[in-house]
């Protein structure tokens, strides 16, 4: 009986430890989001990215994912440069039906400015909507 009790216990402890493990691998996730801290109703998570080469090709990339039940998701993204204020180099925009879409652009900048994305992103479920804004940078060429 001693036996059977001990092994209910150390199996009751390691149902404990498997759920405790879970419950802080998904608050490490959610950290690590890009919308965490904000309870959206229709968006998932958001990316926002920039890199320049030596060259002076910029690389922006946005993605959206949208909770399931989502008609259309919607990426407006600036690329911009400060020069006294942050100034518009370049925009893209586009519409996605369903729950995902991402944008990967290239452009040529100037030297001598720090550059950075501005992103909003957008869900429609039907009538209703959502958005959110992110910005990545800034990065110096």
């Amino acid at each position: 009986m001693k036996k059977i009790l001990t092994l209910a216990l150390v199996i009751a402890l390691l149902c404990c430890v498997s759920i405790t493990g879970y419950a802080e691998d998904n608050e490490e996730m959610t950290e690590k989001a890009p919308v965490s801290g904000v309870k959206m109703t229709y968006i998932n998570s958001v990316y926002t990215s920039l890199s320049i080469s030596s060259s002076g090709l910029s690389s922006s990339y946005t993605f959206i994912m949208a909770y399931p039940g989502v008609d259309e998701v919607r990426i407006s993204m600036y690329l911009q440069r400060y020069d006294n204020g942050w100034k518009t180099v370049k925009h893209w925009a586009q519409d996605f039906t369903g729950t995902y879409g991402s944008l990967s652009k290239n452009w040529y900048v100037a030297k001598g400015y720090n550059y950075r994305v501005l992103a909003y992103f957008y869900a429609y479920d039907g009538s209703d909507s959502e958005s959110i804004s992110r910005t990545f940078g800034s990065v110096w060429y």
